[in-house]
């Protein structure tokens, strides 16, 4: 039996390739040598880093941030809303709101309608990740200041085409 030769059209290789660009790192809690960080959970320093996207990416309507971080456990303050030593969850803030994230992986999305009456947030728009614990109330450090981190993306507007975000 003759063995059939696979072909790709030229167009459907660039858009596969397009896709993987823009698409966040595979993500392994505890695998540091994807992410590049601490991310150690409840154990070590209290500490949160983004490690995708790249600063200053350009995005369209959306984008899902990944962060790295240690010394405590992502939890959702939905089911659990006491402070619990080690439990917390993050806050991206950007453009007087912020989205409740408590996965690694968080999708923020700027086409939604904000309190500060905006369709929407676009141009160079300050991130800012910072732990939280179960009662929303900022985590600090061993010096007593807020533990964050910044990044900074380029929204363009239109639809996002990653779901539906968390922004409040």
């Amino acid at each position: 039996m003759a063995r059939q030769r696979a072909t790709f059209s030229p167009m459907l290789l660039i858009a596969a390739s397009l896709l993987a660009a823009c698409a966040p790192p595979p993500y392994v809690p505890g695998d540091t040598s994807q992410t590049g960080g601490a991310d150690t959970g409840p154990s070590g320093a209290l500490d949160i880093g983004f490690t995708w996207p790249p600063n200053e990416t350009n995005v369209t309507g959306c984008v899902t941030v990944v962060v790295d971080y240690s010394g405590i456990t992502l939890t959702d303050p939905t089911v659990n809303p006491e402070p619990t030593d080690g439990q917390g969850h993050y806050h991206v803030t950007f453009a007087d709101t912020y989205a409740l994230c408590s996965a690694p992986y968080c999708l923020i999305d700027f086409d939604t309608d904000m309190d500060s009456g905006t369709d929407g947030v676009t141009g160079l728009v300050t991130l800012t990740a910072q732990i939280m614990d179960n009662a929303h109330q900022p985590l600090l450090d061993d010096a007593g200041d807020p533990v964050s981190d910044t990044l900074f993306v380029n929204v363009t507007a239109g639809e996002c085409a990653e779901g539906s975000g968390s922004a409040y």
